[in-house]
């Protein structure tokens, strides 16, 4: 009768133990120890990997903007992009039951883990609403989010039970972001006997050289159901897929599209899968057969492309195809097809509107630089934050050293508490703007006047965001000012002067004319003669100093030079002015 299996390796194990061969006992239980070690470690990784390569799998099936458009609230799930992610997500877990929870996580800004959604029933005790807080998530969770790299972390208790996750983040393919990020679970007791059904098997190859036969059934079966449901489960990603999936050979004939596919280009799968069907745009364009050719390429491709709609619209995609070698041993590509047409829509807009935005930049710079006033904005710290190169100009400073001083510090020292106090009325909203004149400091040393107007804006959500000022050098004018006032005093002497001057020889005219009638009434030919005399010379005065009011008022359009006169003729002259009152 046959020893069962095992036997002849007790035998030898107990005579080595009656032989007091201890050293070897122990180098045999260290070296089964560390193949038992070994082969845990490896399995571990396996799986890890295994599993990670599944969950990025499945994050390629979601629509990154489908993702960006939720709002993480109670309104999410009546929206349609929700129920469509939230099917996805369903569909996932149903395809692969050993996946316990799916379920894309976001990151909000101030750190906190948030849950967008899940693929559990909206009745199970276990789902969980647009929002929730992951109090549990671990820094290995919040590492993804900051790397953008892809893990696994587990096991590991949370609420909901003990667990292992694959992790990958879903990116923004234009920035890179990290938008969300994939996790799907699995049972950590599930994965350890799975750890342990996997580790029994290698060590079963290692130990039981007897058993290749069961060993190999066994790996057979669980490969077989392995392939099964890694078939359901791509079937499903091909389906729902919210990208055009092909699957060809290397000549690019058609052999597989999924329902994508033939929405994105108006075609049936029987359409699709003609002979000789070509989508390409330009088939000129040879990049893309190379990528499906492993003579011209390494195997992967990665670019954009132009496709053509049976309507004959062309547009922009995104492709990428991998080639693989199916089970009968043929070349075979998977190659999935994004449209982006209002990415570059997108894109021509924004690049219009920054030119735009350039030309009206450029513009506005000019009629800056070439103002004839000052110009500036000041923050709510009351430091200058821009200014036109007049500013500069005006102040006597470079316009780098003028950015970030603070406005006060170009008022004149003898206003400028009154300058601050303005300054910070504006800021605090007690007045909306201010329009005074003020002395100035230029480059801190010489004093000019300036005309201010300054008021308060805000930034785009309606919050203060500082002072705009525009400043005026009035220096001429004030000069002019000081001028005509001084001239308006000496006008007011100089009209009583000549108002009183012109007075005088009236009187004596008047006068004269009294005594010429009483001297015509007494026939004083003589006293007449005398009369006359001063009467002439009356106005003779009276004419002379019109004439000298009129070269007043010439003064500045011609020439009055000095006169020389003796005293004698300047008495006899004064004499003659008051001749009637005396």
């Amino acid at each position: 009768m046959a020893e069962p299996a095992g036997t002849t390796a007790r035998k030898s194990l107990l005579q080595s133990l009656r032989g007091g061969n201890k050293t070897l006992l122990a180098f045999i239980l260290i070296a089964v120890a560390a193949s038992f070690w070994w082969a845990v470690y490896n399995k571990d990784h396996d799986l890890r990997v295994e599993f990670l390569e599944d969950t990025r799998t499945v994050s390629r099936a979601l629509n990154w903007r489908d993702i960006d458009q939720l709002s993480a609230s109670d309104a999410d799930p009546v929206s349609p992009t929700y129920q469509r992610l939230k099917e996805q997500l369903t569909g996932i877990h149903q395809a692969s039951p050993r996946n316990h929870f799916v379920y894309l996580l976001k990151q909000r800004p101030d750190g906190t883990v948030i849950i967008l959604a899940d693929s559990e029933p909206s009745a199970s005790k276990e789902y969980s609403p647009p929002g929730q807080e992951y109090r549990e998530a671990s820094a290995t969770v919040r590492q993804v989010f900051t790397s953008g790299v892809e893990s696994t972390v587990g096991p590991y208790n949370d609420r909901w039970g003990s667990w292992v996750s694959g992790l990958v983040p879903i990116l923004e393919p234009k920035t890179g972001r990290v938008m969300a990020v994939l996790g799907m679970d699995i049972n950590a007791r599930e994965w350890y006997w799975n750890l342990a059904q996997e580790t029994a098997e290698s060590l079963a190859l290692f130990l039981v050289v007897l058993l290749p036969l069961a060993v190999y059934l066994i790996l057979r079966q669980r490969s077989e159901q392995t392939i099964r449901a890694s078939e359901e489960q791509y079937r499903l990603l091909f389906e729902k897929s919210n990208d055009a999936i092909f699957v060809t050979v290397p000549d690019g004939t058609i052999l597989s599209a999924n329902p994508e596919a033939c929405r994105m280009f108006g075609m049936t799968r029987e359409e699709l899968c003609q002979s000789g069907r070509s989508v390409i745009a330009d088939p000129s364009d040879d990049r893309f057969k190379s990528a499906l050719e492993t003579r011209t390429h390494s195997g992967e491709f990665k670019g954009e492309l132009n496709f053509r709609r049976k309507n004959g619209e062309i547009f922009p995609a995104d492709v990428f195809s991998n080639i693989f070698t199916d089970s009968a041993g043929s070349v075979r590509s998977t190659v999935r097809i994004k449209d982006i047409s209002e990415r570059k829509q997108a894109e021509q807009s924004l690049a219009r509107m920054n030119a735009e935005l350039a030309e009206r930049e450029a513009l506005l710079k000019q009629i800056l630089d070439t103002s004839s006033v000052a110009i500036f904005l000041v923050d709510m710290g009351g430091r200058i934050t821009h200014s036109n190169q007049r500013m500069a100009e005006m102040f006597g400073w470079p316009l780098e050293e003028l950015l970030g001083k603070e406005y006060v510090e170009l008022i004149h020292p003898s206003e400028r508490e009154t300058g601050r106090h303005k300054m910070l009325e504006l800021l605090a909203s007690q007045i909306a703007s201010v329009d005074l004149e003020r002395h100035y400091w230029r480059a801190g040393s010489t004093e000019f006047w300036g005309h201010l107007a300054g008021k308060r804006f805000n930034d785009a959500n309606g919050e203060r965001s500082g002072l705009v000022g525009v400043i005026a050098d009035i220096s001429e004018r004030k000069r002019a000012e000081e001028e005509l006032n001084s001239k308006n005093i000496e006008l007011e002497q100089f009209i009583y002067t000549v108002s009183h001057d012109l007075r005088s020889p009236l009187v004596t005219v008047k006068t004269f004319l009294g005594y010429l009638e009483q001297d015509m009434s007494a026939a004083d030919n003589e006293r007449i003669a005398k009369d006359m005399e001063f009467i002439n010379a009356a106005a003779d005065r009276m004419e002379a100093l019109l004439n000298e009011l009129l070269d007043m008022a010439r003064i500045g359009r011609a020439g009055n030079p000095n006169e020389e006169i003796t005293f004698r003729e300047l008495t006899s002259e004064a004499l003659d002015a008051v001749a009637g009152q005396i």
